[in-house]
């Protein structure tokens, strides 16, 4: 049992890993080499990141309400802002648009460098949850 113990205090744990959570959310973020101020290179890499993103969502089978985009500027000040959609996506064309346009109304966008940009799809349900029917019949 001494051994057992002494593995396990250097990382070696030989037992299977359970996970008996549903999954909150689902995100992807990356950290420039260099600090940017670039609002084009900063949309193309939101767009990665939403594909990133959706492509976790599937691989969950999630779908999610609300879409944070994460900023951490130069000076490793942090910010979040969100927007909550009525119905779920996990769609990258969706998360993409509402995390650009959170980019583009974020404070000093495009003048002030960025170190880390994140995207992330929160309040996850189900991908069978059903969706609400359009009733417009004019």
């Amino acid at each position: 049992f001494g051994a057992f113990l002494h593995g396990l205090a250097f990382g070696a744990d030989p037992r299977k890993v359970h996970f008996d959570r549903e999954p909150k959310s689902r995100g992807s973020e990356t950290t420039f080499s260099k600090d940017t101020a670039d609002l084009e290179q900063l949309r193309r890499v939101v767009d990665e990141l939403a594909d990133d993103v959706a492509r976790s969502l599937v691989k969950c089978e999630r779908r999610g309400h609300t879409v944070t985009l994460k900023i951490r500027y130069s000076d490793f000040s942090t910010i979040t802002r969100s927007r909550t959609l009525p119905l779920p996506t996990a769609a990258r064309e969706v998360i993409g648009q509402i995390a650009r346009e959170l980019l583009d109304h974020a404070p000093q966008a495009g003048t002030r460098p960025l170190r880390l940009l994140g995207i992330s799809l929160g309040n996850l349900v189900d991908e069978h949850y059903p969706e609400q029917l359009n009733l417009d019949l004019g």
